[in-house]
């Protein structure tokens, strides 16, 4: 799981960089940097599970109301598939870090409840 910590940081660190150029940028750029700095903290064995999975809800509630969005681009008849749809590629992006934020959270929750027992 370190590897994948460590491997994963500075994917997250360069979708940050990649938003620099959007009009709303310091959002998507807290937003990757957050799950960029737990997968540091996971490297380095410092992660809080209830960091991760707080973190995991903000992006998962983020995604959720950004897919309306996305949803309402499907029933447009000229509307641009969904490869080309800024909205899509937004949404896949903040359930990539949800989705590893979960993960990394369930990790480190395990790894404490394997220190009590």
């Amino acid at each position: 799981m370190r590897v994948a910590q460590l491997l994963l940081c500075p994917v997250f660190l360069w979708f940050a960089f990649l938003q620099l150029n959007d009009p709303d940028a310091h959002l998507w750029v807290l937003a990757y940097g957050l799950v960029a700095a737990t997968c540091a903290a996971g490297a380095l064995r410092r992660q809080s599970a209830v960091a991760c999975l707080l973190l995991t809800v903000v992006l998962l509630t983020w995604a959720a109301i950004l897919s309306m969005d996305v949803s309402e681009l499907l029933v447009k008849p000229e509307a641009p598939s969904l490869s080309d749809s800024e909205e899509a590629r937004e949404l896949t992006g903040l359930l990539l870090g949800a989705a590893w934020c979960a993960i990394s959270g369930g990790h480190a929750a395990r790894q404490r409840w394997k220190k009590t027992e």
